[in-house]
C-alpha cells in the first residue's frame, strides 16, 4: 500500500521516538521524507534509513524552520505533509517549583515550534492549493496530569491551536489535525523510574505503554487521503487512559 506515493513529508523531531518511526512509516508508503531535528547524528541516521534528507533544525527558531521548508521545496518542488512533532517533556515537579527557564523552554519548543512549523508550511501549501498538517499534542493536553502542569498546558494549547487553525484553513484546502499520544516508551519517558512507569501503566486500561508503531499509525491515518473528511480532530491514542479509570486506581 502506498498512501503517500511521491508525496513530500517533513517530520520534525525525527531523530528518535515517534518522529523516527513515523518517518520510516511514511517512507515505506512512498513518501519523500525530510527529517528535521537538533540531534544531527541521530537525525541523519533516520534520514539515511528512509532514503531522505536531513536538515538540522531548532523548531523554536522561526528562521531555522523557514530554512527547513525551503530546503524541502528546493529538493522536491512542493510540500504535502507537515508533521510538527518535535517536543520536550521538561522536569516533573509541583507548579510552584518550575523555573522560568524550564517553563519558557517548554513553550518555545512544544508550542512556538508548532506555530513556526505551521506558518512555514502554509506559505507553500496555500500557494500550491492544499496540504496536510499534523501536530503532536498529548493526552495530557486533554486530561492533565499533576506535576507536569506546564507540559500539559503547552499540549492543551496545541490542541486549541489545531482546532482553531483547522476551521480557518479547511476552506483553503489545508487539513489540520493533531495526534494525542498516551504513555509510550520513547525518549520522552527516559529518566522515569520503573515505579513511575508501572504506575503510568496502571492508569491505562489496556495495562501497558503504547508501542511507537501504534502511535505512528494514528499519525499516518490523519495525514492520509483516508482522513480527507477529518478536520480539526485531536486523535487520542492512549490505551483508554482518558476514557476513565478502573475501580481502585
Amino acid at each position: 500500500m502506498s498512501r503517500f506515493s511521491e508525496q513530500v513529508v517533513i517530520v520534525t523531531g525525527g531523530a528518535s521516538g515517534l518522529g523516527r518511526v513515523s518517518a520510516m512509516r511514511f517512507a515505506s508508503e512512498g513518501a519523500k521524507v525530510v527529517v528535521a531535528d537538533v540531534s544531527v547524528r541521530e537525525g541523519q541516521r533516520t534520514a539515511d534509513a528512509v532514503g531522505g534528507i536531513f536538515v538540522e533544525t531548532d523548531v523554536g527558531n522561526p528562521e531555522a524552520v523557514n530554512r527547513l521548508v525551503d530546503t524541502a521545496v528546493r529538493h522536491h518542488g512542493r510540500l504535502d505533509v507537515m508533521f510538527n512533532n518535535a517536543g520536550i517533556r521538561g522536569p516533573a515537579g509541583p507548579i510552584e517549583d518550575i523555573s522560568l527557564a524550564d517553563y519558557h523552554a517548554l513553550v518555545r519548543v512544544n508550542l512556538d515550534g508548532v506555530v513556526h512549523g505551521m506558518q512555514a508550511a502554509l506559505k507553500v501549501m496555500l500557494a500550491q492549493g492544499g496540504g496536510v498538517i499534523v501536530n503532536t499534542a498529548s493526552n495530557g493536553g486533554i486530561s492533565p496530569t499533576a506535576d507536569i502542569a506546564a507540559y500539559c498546558a503547552t499540549k492543551a494549547a496545541v490542541v486549541a491551536l489545531t482546532k482553531a487553525s483547522a476551521i480557518e484553513l479547511a476552506p483553503k484546502g489545508v487539513r489540520v489535525n493533531c495526534i494525542c499520544p498516551g504513555v509510550m516508551l520513547s525518549g520522552m519517558t527516559e529518566g522515569l523510574s520503573d515505579e513511575t512507569i508501572k504506575l503510568l501503566d496502571k492508569l491505562q486500561p489496556i495495562g501497558r505503554p503504547g508501542d511507537l508503531e501504534e502511535m505512528a499509525e494514528g499519525v499516518l491515518f490523519l495525514a492520509s487521503p483516508g482522513a480527507s473528511y477529518v478536520i480539526g480532530h485531536a486523535l487520542v491514542v492512549d490505551g483508554g487512559a482518558v476514557a476513565g479509570r478502573q475501580l481502585g486506581i
